[in-house]
């Protein structure tokens, strides 16, 4: 997905996508930590835990991934043949959702909401800068 030329709107759709995921997508990687004898106990949303969880997926990655379906791939690559690193992708995905509670642990801000309305301003000007650049095959700088 190329977020640069994702419309606000659609922006919005996917955060609210990867939010409603999230609670099955973190109960799944649970189960897989908890199958194999993982560090399901000191999964906190503490800093420290990424030690444990980050050392609990080398050994799950290297032990072939048990339980995780032969044809598990991200949520990013359906339309791909299932294979072994989009196995593992789909399993850093869980991950993922993990690391995002931690960090949302340290800093409680809402998702989504642009701190800085300048930036969202700016981020909005370059993606129309860069649509208009697509068409017509050239750069548009300040005095074009």
């Amino acid at each position: 997905m190329d977020f640069a030329y994702l419309s606000p709107e659609h922006g919005l759709e996917f955060r609210d996508h990867v939010d409603a995921r999230e609670p099955f997508f973190l109960r799944e990687l649970a189960g897989w930590v908890d199958a194999t004898g993982g560090p399901l106990g000191l999964m906190d949303a503490s800093a420290e835990s990424l030690v444990e969880i980050w050392t609990w997926f080398i050994g799950f990655v290297d032990a072939g991934c048990p339980g995780v379906p032969a044809d598990e791939r991200p949520a990013e690559a359906p339309h791909f043949e299932p294979n072994e690193p989009l196995r593992v992708s789909a399993v850093a995905e869980r991950l993922q959702h993990y690391v995002r509670l931690v960090v949302a642990r340290y800093d409680p801000r809402p998702r989504g909401r642009s701190c800085n309305p300048r930036r969202a301003a700016h981020r909005t000007s370059m993606r129309t800068t860069r649509a208009s650049s697509a068409r017509t095959g050239r750069c548009r700088t300040s005095s074009s």
